[in-house]
């Protein structure tokens, strides 16, 4: 069994430090860096801008929210983010509290499990250049233009979390499903 070592990086304090801290990770042979994403910097901005001083360990978000990110905004961050680093970005999912996608974000969680099933399945679509589905509450018409998710992004797992007893195993199966 191989045991993989992540470390979590928050983005909060001073940025030199955090810098440090992803140099250190990855010359030290950790597995990945995650950030999180909650009240400080955008996790998805900060691991784009280490993704050249980490060159062989694989970047994370910690969790994203669904909620305050459009599917088609997070196919597009998620396929940018893979990009620059060189197909090491992998994308971590969740539903958020209610408290702050409401009070910070305006978004209201309906069903979550069934949200999420149609969010991954949006995302998954948009990367791989498909027809994106029809959603009760996520819809989109984007397409890349000029541009093509990485081959190995499409395919791969969109790690999926819950709060407040979300039923993630259903969740789960759709962000394992391959295309």
């Amino acid at each position: 069994m191989t045991v993989k070592t992540s470390v979590l990086i928050p983005t909060t304090g001073d940025i030199a430090a955090v810098r440090e801290h992803a140099a250190m990770a990855d010359q030290l042979g950790y597995d990945s860096i995650n950030c999180s994403h909650i009240a400080a910097r955008d996790s998805f901005t900060t691991l784009a801008g280490l993704a050249h001083l980490t060159p062989s360990v694989t970047l994370a978000t910690a969790v994203a929210p669904i909620y305050h990110r459009s599917p088609a905004s997070m196919a597009q961050t998620t396929a940018t983010i893979d990009d620059l680093s060189g197909g090491r970005f992998r994308l971590g999912l969740g539903t958020g509290h209610r408290a702050t996608m409401g009070g910070w974000h305006g978004q209201d969680i309906g069903n979550p499990v069934a949200e999420m099933r149609e969010y991954v399945a949006l995302v998954r679509a948009l990367l791989a250049g498909g027809e994106p589905p029809a959603g009760l509450r996520w819809n989109s018409s984007f397409a890349f233009n000029g541009f093509k998710a990485r081959a190995d992004t499409i395919g791969r797992e969109v790690r999926v979390d819950g709060q407040a007893g979300l039923a993630v195993a259903t969740a789960s199966r759709s962000a394992r499903r391959r295309n």
